[in-house]
């Protein structure tokens, strides 16, 4: 039998009940969902189960004689009619006839007291009145179970259970059908079927899309559950973006925003609508997928950037992005232009023009703020806070009233929609504010947030976790274990849903080589290589290039070289860490004074860390000694009959003994403390 995941607390109960009828106590569990939640699986769990309990399962009930209903009760009660514990399994009673559910009725009165476990499922809200009354009546004399949406984990337990190891790209499926397992089975039979699922060295991986008419079966079940107002409101909404508001529906539909309530409700209480406070979207995308009548593509969660732009995103060939984005914003409807515009801007800081990015969001904040469209304006302010950390104006951004990550969308789609991408890179620079911060109760909680929302489905941020974690983890094998997670660095696409920074290339680099794993540190560079030749266009892909591979070459001279390629960027915080990185490999260290200079202007705030505990020989003292009294490089070197090269190399070695960065850093060390 197949493992029954993500229902542990149901199971829990009903195995208590199962004990508890072993002894001699009867019980009545109403397992409550919706058609595909794994209420079949569940009961057929209690029936493998009772045996154990001394319990014997009755699964099957008699032939219904509907002008009969008392030989029904008196076969049943035959039946049950004996001292040895019972388990009576009773599935779909919505879909029992009337004499059937008046006989049950009357038998859990009859039999009220006797050692019989009555374990009956049903859809939550059944549309017949007697199918009503009868759960309503065995659920007031029991425990009623509600099967909600399964957690992502367990959607993937199941996914594996379903195709076997999986790659990245194939768990976004899991996400895509929101917690519903009888969905992903369907979705699992459509691919196959369509020969969509390819293995290759034993992992499963998809190879295209599938027909949105293999899944309609279930999705047909789904929606006969309805009233008629909310299926129809349901297909309209699927004719909107992912994202839509109460009133862009009600005009859809051409009715008043009140009328809308009542089948709102009712969606979001299937499970069907979620509410993001204000926005609306599907939870399963799929489902959206099948009621558009559109193919359902591997990438159903579906997005306002046609299929082209984002399939240009993901290999990394932006040039054909920004094209794609400045021509889409050209006829876009207006619901979807503020977003489109916000992604654009967001890019741009990818790229590395984050200061012109700046200068467009403002003009487009005051916009949207003048229009009343509070939606739009959160989406740009979360652009702008995302866009002063790329540019490191840290001080900007920590005075930035950005809102929550998640506040705008949290992301259970697994989509690569603007609103997501755009919540995952606010995360993200929360997150590494923070470290640059020193803020560690801000760190802490941009982690914990990422792991709530990678909990509730949205892949991303299981990487933004892992990242985020890496970047403050001093053991170097644990730090590139996480930050390895998805293969983000040695890939040549983008995941999708991810806000990708081209210089956390040569980071993972540096990682890389403190842990020893020179062949990871050596496919990164390749990669961020092919990236930058595939967009000339953007200095920024061109100058993490030349910074990774300086790193895995100790070259000071490409170093450098990347720095001045970092010059023509945005990018301070990086341009800063080349030049460290080149001063420590022989440059002049005069670049660590400037690269402190540059960190203290974006508001860096420095720990000192932990020096080597060492203490300093003759010779670097003197030399300590010299330039904190203010004498430049050249003129200590004249003092004390060496080179310069050696000057450098001994004031190199006394940085590490003190633990200080640069000259700035050593002044201030002398002034606070003394050497």
């Amino acid at each position: 039998m197949p493992v029954l995941h993500g229902r542990a607390g149901e199971l829990g109960v009903i195995t208590a009940a199962l004990a508890a009828v072993g002894r001699g106590r009867g019980g009545t569990i109403v397992v409550a969902g919706a058609p595909g939640s794994g209420r079949t699986a569940l009961l057929a769990e209690a029936v493998a189960r009772a045996p154990g309990h001394g319990v014997t399962p009755l699964t099957e009930l008699p032939v219904e004689p509907s002008d009969r209903p008392a030989t029904l009760v008196l076969d049943l009660a035959e039946r049950l009619a004996t001292p040895e514990p019972r388990l009576l399994v009773i599935d779909d009673l919505q879909a029992r006839s009337g004499a059937t559910l008046h006989v049950l009725r009357a038998l859990a009165r009859r039999l009220a007291g006797s050692a019989i476990l009555w374990l009956v499922a049903s859809d939550a809200r059944p549309a017949s009145p007697d199918a009503r009354a009868t759960l309503s009546a065995l659920a007031e004399a029991g425990t009623e179970l509600t099967l909600g949406p399964l957690p992502l984990d367990a959607m993937r337990a199941l996914l594996g259970d379903l195709v076997g190891p999986f790659d990245e790209t194939t768990a976004t499926l899991a996400e895509r059908c929101g917690g519903d397992p009888g969905l992903l089975v369907a979705l699992i039979d459509a691919l196959r079927a369509d020969g969509a699922l390819r293995t290759s060295a034993g992992v499963t991986a998809l190879a295209g899309g599938f027909s949105s008419d293999r899944v309609r079966g279930l999705v047909d079940v789904r929606l006969a559950q309805l009233s008629a107002d909310a299926r129809a409101t349901l297909a309209a909404a699927a004719t909107l973006p992912p994202r839509f508001r109460a009133d862009e529906l009600a005009r859809t539909l051409r009715r008043p925003p009140a009328a809308l309530w009542g089948p709102v409700a009712e969606l979001t209480a299937a499970a069907l609508l979620v509410d993001r406070n204000g926005p609306l979207e599907f939870r399963q995308t799929v489902l959206r997928a099948v009621l558009a009548g559109a193919p359902a593509d591997a990438d159903a969660g579906a997005s306002v950037i046609p299929r082209p732009i984002r399939e240009a995103y993901w290999r990394f060939d932006w040039e054909q992005v920004l094209l794609g984005l400045d021509v889409e914003l050209d006829r876009a409807p207006d619901e979807s232009r503020g977003l489109l515009g916000a992604h654009r801007a967001l890019l741009y800081g990818v790229v590395g023009w984050a200061e012109a990015a700046l200068t467009e969001t403002a003009a487009a904040l005051a916009e949207k703020r003048d229009r009343g469209d509070e939606f739009a304006a959160r989406c740009w302010q979360k652009v702008r806070f995302r866009l002063l950390w790329d540019a490191g104006r840290l001080t900007e951004a920590r005075h930035h009233p950005a809102p929550a990550p998640g506040e705008l969308s949290p992301g259970e789609s697994g989509s690569d929609d603007p609103g997501d991408v755009i919540d995952v890179a606010v995360l993200d620079a929360a997150g590494r504010l923070a470290l640059r911060s020193g803020d560690r109760d801000a760190y802490r909680r941009a982690v914990a947030r990422a792991g709530e929302l990678e909990a509730k489905g949205h892949s991303p941020y299981r990487l933004v976790r892992a990242w985020l974690t890496a970047l403050s983890t001093d053991d170097p094998r644990a730090a590139l274990g996480l930050a390895a997670t998805g293969d983000l660095f040695a890939r040549t696409d983008v995941p999708a849903g991810i806000a990708f920074d081209p210089a956390d290339q040569p980071r993972f680099v540096r990682l890389a080589l403190a842990a020893g794993a020179r062949r990871d540190a050596s496919r990164a560079v390749e990669v961020a290589e092919q990236r930058a030749g595939r967009n000339p266009r953007f200095t920024l892909l061109a100058a993490a290039a030349a910074h990774a591979r300086g790193l895995l070459e100790d070259d000071p001279a490409r170093l450098l070289a990347a720095a001045a390629l970092y010059r023509e960027t945005s990018r301070r915080l990086d341009l800063a860490a080349a030049w460290e990185d080149a001063a420590r490999r022989g440059a002049d260290p005069a670049r660590l004074d400037a690269a402190a200079a540059l960190l203290e202007q974006a508001g860096v705030r420095r720990p000192r860390v932990a020096g080597s505990g060492q203490p300093l020989t003759a010779a670097e003292r003197q030399v300590v000694e010299l330039i904190v009294a203010g004498v430049p490089n050249r003129e200590v070197a004249e003092r004390l009959h060496c080179s310069p090269h050696t000057v450098n190399a001994r004031l190199r070695r006394a940085f590490v003994k003190l633990g200080v960065h640069s000259r700035v850093e050593l002044l201030q060390l002398a002034a606070d403390d003394g050497i």
